[in-house]
């Protein structure tokens, strides 16, 4: 009997496992991303994919000519910002022809034109913007600035003032960064720039935001046998606390291959830890690194090309181990698509995604899946011109994807006003014990455990940015979610 009884539940538990992974594997996933040409005046798109092959070109950007120019030919990704908005640059535009900072409303599928660089303050981003815990979004420039060299900028989306924090000098300090910045978890910003320093390889630099935007050189690559050159992407952190980035020339194999390397912020140690152009594991990365949810001693990331038989592949590598694998090479057909210039994401269908700039069905470019159990790709759509071309940046998966769908009262709690200039007032029918907020990228900013004697409760939010957040209240034997917009610019 009691076997009998171990059997069914062994049974049932795989059927359950079964069906939770079948329900998993099974979900839709929704991906967002810019195209640098294509589209209406083929000056690029903002694009919508889902993961069951449907693809639209949700805006174009308008063309040169354009008399209400907002910028064209994006290169980089969208960030969603503690708004819920995107926003994104431009490395054109005809107002000023240096690029532009846009905002984009996904629900509402508007986009503005924010802001218009003017060779004073930068011009060609190439990069991407990133959200720092100040709130201020934050990006790099590839040239122009004080010193035509590049620069690195703030932009306040509470106040729309775009802010030059820092202009780069070439040999002193680096010229041209071509990637995202990266908040690492000392809370310093931390970037790459591919060309100049010391050894006019390119450096590793940081900047402080909470000290007057203190530049400080950390690390200048040097023309050898072993160290990279001209890193492009973002660096990332891995969760052993090392900052891990891509050259896209360098190395071990003739210096032209690439390396993959590490620098340690605690000791300001730089580390080659692999080098492409070997046979077949490609080389020239252009991108990042990721790290994969559940399998923190991986890392994976694409290269652009190879010898004459690649024209890009995924890999992995072992941090633990030092072990490069080429997970997959990208047909020369070009039905898979060729030259991924971009980076990989993991989506929350727990695969990951990525883009190829040509080939394709229309040599486009393309938007595959991979699989990292099976290393399978799978081309999800290919680019035909009216939805978009060469893409050459990141997809991004927006969050939380049921936003809309969160309620601001109930029966039993109410949260008011809503829109909120800062004081937030909190009604229970039930005395209240706990009270949370997050904001969209689910950080906890204002937590309350001590148990509350009343149902009324009120927060004050005024010290934080403008934008979406997220009050979850505990009364009595229930938890409520609410959706509270904090905008300051209106009237108390």
């Amino acid at each position: 009997m009691l076997q009998n009884l171990l059997m069914k539940k062994h049974l049932l538990t795989a059927v359950i496992v079964a069906i939770t992974s079948a329900l998993c594997h099974a979900q839709t996933v929704e991906l967002w991303g810019l195209t640098s040409g294509g589209g209406q005046d083929t000056s690029g798109v903002i694009f919508k994919v889902t993961s069951t092959g449907t693809l639209t070109a949700q805006y174009s950007f308008k063309d040169y000519y354009s008399s209400d120019s907002d910028g064209f030919s994006p290169i980089g990704s969208l960030l969603q910002a503690n708004d819920g908005l995107l926003y994104g640059l431009t490395s054109r535009s005809s107002i000023s022809n240096y690029g532009a900072i846009f905002r984009f409303d996904a629900t509402a599928d508007t986009e503005k034109a924010l802001s218009f660089f003017n060779s004073y303050n930068g011009a060609e981003p190439n990069g991407s913007f990133i959200q720092a815990t100040n709130g201020l979004l934050y990006a790099t420039t590839s040239s122009e600035g004080a010193y035509d060299a590049g620069s690195v900028i703030s932009y306040n989306i509470t106040t729309g003032v775009t802010t030059d924090i820092y202009d780069f000098n070439d040999n002193n300090d680096g010229n041209s960064p071509e990637g995202a910045l990266l908040q690492a978890n000392d809370g310093l910003l931390y970037g790459l720039t591919s060309s100049g320093g010391t050894n006019g390889a390119g450096e590793i630099f940081s900047i402080d935001p909470t000290n007057n935007n203190n530049y400080t050189v950390l690390y200048n690559f040097v023309y050898n046998d072993t160290d990279g050159v001209r890193p492009m992407g973002a660096l990332m952190q891995a969760t052993n606390g090392l900052l891990y980035g891509l050259a896209f020339t360098g190395g071990s194999y003739s210096g032209y291959g690439g390396t993959i390397f590490s620098y340690n912020i605690t000791t300001n140690k730089e580390t080659t830890l692999w080098s492409f152009g070997s046979n077949t594991d490609g080389s020239t990365p252009c991108g990042s690194l990721i790290q994969v949810k559940g399998i923190d001693s991986v890392l994976f990331g694409l290269t652009n090309g190879g010898d004459s038989n690649t024209d890009g592949t995924i890999f992995s590598y072992n941090i633990n181990t030092g072990i490069e694998h080429t997970r997959h090479i990208f047909n020369l057909n070009g039905s898979e698509g060729l030259f991924p210039y971009g980076s990989l994401m993991q989506a929350s269908d727990g695969k990951l995604y990525g883009t190829t700039s040509y080939g394709g069905t229309n040599d486009y470019g393309t938007i595959f899946s991979f699989d990292y159990s099976t290393n399978a790709v799978t081309v999800v759509a290919s680019f035909d011109g009216a939805n978009g071309a060469m893409p050459y940046g990141d997809l991004t998966e927006l969050t939380p994807t049921s936003i809309n769908q969160v309620s601001v009262n109930s029966n039993e709690v109410s949260v008011y006003p809503n829109p909120s200039t800062g004081l937030v007032t909190i009604n229970s029918t039930k005395n209240i014990s706990t009270i949370t907020v997050t904001n969209l990228l689910g950080q906890i900013i204002l937590a309350q455990p001590a148990p509350l004697s009343s149902g009324v409760r009120q927060i004050d939010l005024s010290n934080y940015p403008a934008g979406m957040y997220f009050v979850t209240v505990k009364s009595g034997d229930e938890t409520e979610t609410s959706k509270i917009v904090l905008d300051k610019k209106q009237n108390p």
